[in-house]
């Protein structure tokens, strides 16, 4: 089953924490072939949230809120998010 989800409603920091919180139960998968689409998705999510701003926490949140949404590891996100902050966003 294919499942579209609109994540304009996420707006905040606050949002994504009780995203997460009752989700534990459900389990996203990304589609393999559609990687190029996810890591636009990665850099635009992070230059709207003002990641390189974010606390520990905050940043922490963000983090999960991508693994969750795209299937990717902790390790993976970790690396495709560093690679992100090397690059000069404009807010």
């Amino acid at each position: 089953m294919l499942i579209l989800m609109n994540a304009s409603l996420i707006n905040t920091i606050e949002d994504i924490r009780n995203f997460l919180n009752p989700s534990d139960k459900v389990v996203f998968e990304r589609c393999p072939k559609n990687a190029d689409v996810v890591y636009v998705w990665i850099e635009s999510f992070l230059v709207r949230f003002e990641y390189l701003l974010l606390n520990k926490t905050g940043k922490g949140l963000v983090k999960r809120y991508i693994e969750k949404l795209t299937g990717y590891s902790r390790a993976q996100v970790t690396r495709l998010v560093g690679e992100e902050g090397t690059k000069e966003f404009t807010f």
